[in-house]
């Protein structure tokens, strides 16, 4: 079942609040737009709004786990929102699958479920005429040159840390792994400690199909070459 929000001490329609409380990554123009409701008896009865993607459902209902986001350093904010999930129905993938996904690969996370990740080159792309060659050429859509921006600089730094003989770390790549969650589902940072979804085992994996196994492999055969 789809998780539910909840937003202390603000009122009415408005997505603002969303971003204020630094969940902004959840909307998307081309998913389906979230319920909002005033409330005036949420968690711990405090006043404030329930963001849904669904019927909403009270914060009193026995059935609903509510806890409070805690600490976020990017908003400098505590409490900032309350994550509601439901104990008889886990949310999945499927839950929280937004209305339109997109292409890339299908990997088993720490979670136990599937999970599709997006591969930027098969994100929407239009042919172009270059003024200058004459020849076609494939052109992100507006609205996206963002993710291919971030998965250049996170490739930047793992074949620089293959280069220097070192491993990349979890930090050096996480922003685009959290990104690429956010294409195809509901999720962005603030949700992540209610999905453990990466693990010692798995993110070295996820990170090497996002960003291109085959350039990765080849940038480590270099390197091995180098040492021989």
């Amino acid at each position: 079942m789809h998780y539910q929000l909840f937003i202390p001490h603000k009122f009415a329609a408005n997505p603002q609040h969303l971003h204020d409380a630094g969940l902004g990554a959840l909307l998307r123009d081309e998913d389906r737009k979230p319920n909002f409701s005033d409330v005036a008896n949420g968690p711990e009865n405090l006043p404030g709004l329930m963001v849904s993607w669904g019927n909403p459902v009270p914060a009193s209902d026995p059935a609903w786990i509510w806890e409070a986001s805690g600490f976020d350093p990017a908003t400098r904010q505590t409490d900032a929102f309350w994550f509601g999930r439901n104990a008889i129905e886990p949310c999945t993938p499927a839950d929280i699958s937004r209305s339109k996904g997109y292409l890339g690969f299908e990997i088993t996370l720490d979670d136990g479920h599937n999970w599709l990740l997006p591969v930027v080159s098969q994100l929407p792309h239009r042919l172009v005429i270059d003024r200058q060659t004459g020849n076609w050429e494939r052109q992100l859509k507006q609205g996206w040159q963002w993710l291919y921006d971030l998965s250049t600089s996170t490739m930047q730094k793992v074949l620089a840390a293959i280069d220097d003989d070192r491993q990349f770390t979890f930090a050096d790549v996480e922003p685009f792994l959290v990104a690429s969650l956010s294409i195809n589902y509901r999720l962005c940072r603030p949700l992540l400690p209610w999905f453990p979804l990466f693990s010692d085992e798995n993110w070295v994996n996820v990170v090497m199909q996002l960003l291109d196994l085959q350039r990765i492999t080849a940038a480590i055969e270099r390197r091995q070459k180098k040492t021989v």
